[in-house]
């Protein structure tokens, strides 16, 4: 036949023909079996009819001659635009190779060039399956000190470690390994793969994969009984020097929370809402063995500690100013990580118990009722807060004072302040008819400590109504920050009433307040109180070397808030400037709901804030760094 390939194609040229627009066998299909589909050429079929298919490029009319082993076995069928097939009349034999070329014929019936040569083996039924690609499982470092499976990307001190895998069972498998310092590909050796379709192979002799450091890649290919083969990913690893190949990965988990369990002063250990006289309580609780544990009041870091080796933890906080102090801790481990913070631990810190005492005097016998809702701030500093007038009854007795008394009325509530916390109060009493009124005692965060029970008042001899004495000392950790007076059926008197063991006052007096003002202030101030010198646009300054506790309200902050004088975001702004020290008080209906969320520091001015955005409005309240922030109820 390769005379008349010759001839041919001397032919075809003569004819002026492009012999590379002649017959090509473009595919053979496989139609049987369990694989169905293309034939690769040199590839296997248990197809012994399979159909041969191309497309003559000069169209129908031609003339196609289907050689197989050079031997005429048929003509192809010529279809519309030139596209042929032929499928073989007479089966093939199994276990054959056999090639296959088609041979186009001009108009007088010369063959012209052959085409290609597709070859194909032939196979029994459903043996013609190509092998599966074997995948590396491991790789097995058996030197060293850190021995064991080599993570993928790992290292390894191993000159000849082990690689293992699976394929099939009775594949040949060939691993090889590449090298990327030296650009090249070393075939290792050949393993077959067992009955449960794993191997195994050991580098060995004068194989090193460590002679040069860096990165190794191992791939194996599984050959199957039909010779196809194919080619697992590639398994890389990092060659080291010897026991430099410590394969721990790092830690990157954080501690558990800490607690903040009690507080520590010369009366004992106390829980979280204890009041205590100490300025410098020391706080105790739990932590992950050996980590470093970082306290704070609010957001500002106060100092830290390390935790012992069975996780307990104590530290004692810098001086503390009268007040309520919440403080979390977190958790640092040596890797860096860094816990949630705790849960908060509240305290309340009272070196000056406040004292005082009010009989009233000066009222005399003029009356005067309160609606609810009224304040009365005395001069002794006594605080009382009408927070239900009473009279549901129809009684006509809602509170009042007169005759040097304050009587809450008929199922009223009154509610009686000192200025600070106090340890002590006494309270003389009367209330006549009945006797279920009562006197209720609470702590800073609004825990009720005791409720007592005022009798009924009798009356003397005299004709007149006698008073009752009513007093109670909070326990240690504790401390009475104000008294509800709540009456029953019949309207309630306060005659006198003292807390405390001394008198107390301001003896220092803010040029922060208006002179107004200055007469009741103790510490504590709110907006409206602070001068205008120390207000600007959008800006409250409470610098004057006074330690400072500055109330604000959300109503305070939209009243003197602007727009981005600070930050370009849109917001209303209000910035607090003071001395270190200087606390900002925000009030909040529900502390659990972080109605205030910190969201981050920001510099204007050449000052650092803390910017702190309000949940449900369009506002932020800016506080200087250096200055405390509590979120008060």
């Amino acid at each position: 036949m390769s005379s008349t390939k010759n001839n041919n194609l001397n032919a075809a040229v003569d004819a002026g023909i492009d012999s590379g627009l002649l017959a090509n066998i473009d595919s053979i299909m496989d139609y049987v079996g369990h694989s169905i589909g293309p034939v690769l050429n040199d590839g296997y079929t248990d197809d012994l009819q399979p159909t041969l298919s191309g497309r003559l490029p000069m169209g129908e009319g031609q003339l196609l001659r289907v050689y197989c082993n050079n031997v005429v076995v048929g003509y192809a069928d010529i279809g519309t635009e030139g596209h042929w097939t032929f499928k073989p009349a007479t089966p093939l034999e199994p276990g054959k190779a056999y090639d296959f070329q088609v041979v186009l014929l001009d108009s007088s019936g010369n063959e012209l060039q052959p085409s290609n040569t597709y070859t194909i083996h032939t196979t029994e039924l459903n043996h013609d399956a190509a092998a599966d690609a074997p995948v590396i499982t491991e790789v097995f470092d058996h030197a060293g000190d850190h021995q064991g499976p080599v993570a993928q990307g790992g290292k390894t001190d191993d000159k000849q470690p082990t690689v293992s895998g699976t394929a099939d069972a009775g594949d040949v498998v060939t691993v090889k390994v590449y090298s990327a310092v030296h650009n090249h590909t070393y075939t290792l050796g050949s393993v077959v793969a067992d009955a449960d379709g794993h191997w195994s192979y050991k580098l060995h002799g004068g194989q090193n994969i460590t002679a040069t450091l860096g990165e190794w890649t191992f791939t194996a290919t599984a050959t199957n009984v039909l010779g196809t083969s194919d080619s697992s990913a590639g398994y890389s690893v990092e060659t080291v020097a010897s026991n430099a190949d410590d394969n721990t990965p790092p830690d990157t988990t954080p501690p558990d929370q800490p607690t903040i369990n009690t507080l520590h002063d010369d009366a004992g250990n106390f829980s979280s809402g204890a009041t205590t006289d100490d300025s410098t309580p020391t706080l105790q609780g739990h932590a992950e063995a050996n980590s470093i544990v970082k306290v704070y009041e609010g957001s500002t870091l106060l100092g830290s500690t390390t935790a012992h080796s069975d996780g307990t933890w104590s530290y004692t906080t810098p001086a503390r100013p009268d007040g309520k102090h919440d403080f979390t801790a977190t958790a640092t481990d040596a890797a860096g990580n860094t816990s949630a913070h705790s849960a908060d631990f509240v305290m309340n810190v009272l070196t000056v118990d406040a004292s005082g005492s009010d009989g009233f005097e000066g009222v005399g016998y003029v009356y005067r009722t309160f609606d609810t809702g009224a304040v009365w701030q005395r001069d002794s500093g006594l605080k009382i807060t009408v927070e239900n007038t009473g009279n549901d009854n129809g009684s006509h007795m809602p509170t009042t004072y007169n005759s040097s008394k304050f009587t809450t009325g008929v199922h009223g509530l009154s509610r009686l302040e000192f200025g600070e916390d106090t340890n002590y109060v006494h309270l003389s009493v009367d209330s006549i008819y009945h006797h279920d009124s009562q006197i209720e005692y609470y702590n800073f965060e609004g825990d009720l400590l005791e409720t007592q029970n005022i009798a009924q008042t009798i009356i003397n001899p005299n004709g007149y109504y006698s008073e009752s004495d009513y007093s109670y000392e909070a326990p240690a950790g504790e401390s009475i920050s104000y008294v509800l007076i709540r009456a029953g059926s019949f309207a309630t008197s306060v005659d006198e009433i003292d807390w405390g063991s001394e008198s107390h006052t301001s003896s220092q007096q803010s040029a922060l307040l208006t002179s107004h003002d200055a007469v009741d202030h103790h510490d504590i101030m709110t907006l409206a109180q602070v001068d205008d010198s120390h207000k600007s646009t959008a800006a409250v300054d409470i610098t004057d070397h006074v330690q400072n506790t500055l109330h604000l309200t959300l109503n305070d902050i939209l009243s003197e808030a602007h727009p981005n004088l600070f930050v370009q975001d849109g917001r209303q702004q209000l910035a607090v400037t003071g001395d270190q020290g200087d606390v900002v008080e925000l009030k909040v209906d529900d502390l659990a709901h972080n109605t205030w969320q910190d969201s981050g520091a920001v510099t204007a001015g050449g000052i650092q804030y803390e910017v702190y955005q309000h949940a449900g409005s369009n506002v932020e309240l800016l506080v200087q760094h250096g200055l405390e922030l509590h979120q008060v109820s």
